[in-house]
C-alpha cells in the first residue's frame, strides 16, 4: 500500500499561471508558488514582469545574450515573493535530488521548484506519492510525482508542459530533471540536480 501526500489542488484556476512570455518560466512559477502558499489568486502578467525583472537583477551571471534567470535569480525570486526559507539545493544524483524535494514537500507543505531540461525551464512539485512517509522515515521509494509546468496554456509538447497537476512516474521524471548546464560560464550547479527547497 502505498502512502499519499497531495500538498495542494493545483488544478484549481485560483492557483495556476500560464507564463506571459517564453522567458518567464521561473516568474509565472514564482507565481504559482505564491498562490499556493500565500492562498493568492494572482495570475496577471504585470506581477510576472515584476518577479522576472527582479529575479533577472538578481542573477549571478548578467550576460546579455542570457535572457532568462539562473539559479541565483530564481532563489532570490522565491524568497523575496513567496518565502524567505526557500534554499537552493544542488543534489550530486537524480535520486537525491527527488528523494530531498519529496521530504522537504511533505515537512514543510510547501511546493518545491524543479530546474528541468537541463537548465532551460523551470517546473514545480506540488505533490508525490510514496511507499511510506518520508517524515517518518528515510526508509521509502519515490512511485510518482505532481508535476506543474507554467508553459501549459501556452505550448504542450513533448512533455513539456502536461496540464496542471499532471502525474509522472520517478522513473519518467529522468528524461526532464536533468543535470544543470550553462552555455556562457561554469556555474557552481553545474552538473546538478537543482531543485528549490522550503526549509522549516
Amino acid at each position: 500500500r502505498y502512502w499519499r501526500d497531495w500538498s495542494s489542488d493545483v488544478c484549481s484556476s485560483d492557483l495556476f499561471s500560464t507564463q506571459a512570455t517564453w522567458t518567464w518560466c521561473t516568474a509565472a512559477s514564482v507565481q504559482i508558488m505564491r498562490n499556493i502558499v500565500l492562498a493568492g489568486a494572482d495570475h496577471g502578467s504585470a506581477a510576472q514582469g515584476r518577479y522576472f525583472a527582479f529575479m533577472r537583477a538578481s542573477n549571478r551571471y548578467q550576460n546579455v545574450l542570457q535572457r532568462g534567470v539562473d539559479p541565483q535569480g530564481f532563489l532570490a525570486g522565491l524568497r523575496r515573493f513567496v518565502d524567505p526559507g526557500y534554499a537552493l539545493v544542488a543534489s550530486p544524483t537524480f535520486e537525491s535530488a527527488v528523494r530531498s524535494a519529496v521530504t522537504r514537500l511533505r515537512v514543510t507543505g510547501e511546493p518545491v521548484a524543479l530546474i528541468v531540461a537541463a537548465g532551460r525551464h523551470a517546473w514545480v512539485l506540488t505533490g508525490f506519492t510514496a511507499t511510506a512517509d518520508p517524515a517518518l522515515t528515510t526508509d521509502f521509494a519515490v512511485v510518482s510525482l505532481r508535476i506543474v509546468g507554467p508553459l501549459y496554456g501556452r505550448q504542450s509538447i513533448g512533455g513539456y508542459d502536461a496540464p496542471p497537476d499532471t502525474s509522472i512516474s520517478f522513473a519518467a521524471l529522468r528524461a526532464f530533471l536533468l543535470p544543470y548546464r550553462f552555455h556562457f560560464a561554469p556555474t557552481p550547479w553545474t552538473g546538478s540536480f537543482v531543485t528549490f527547497q522550503p526549509m522549516p
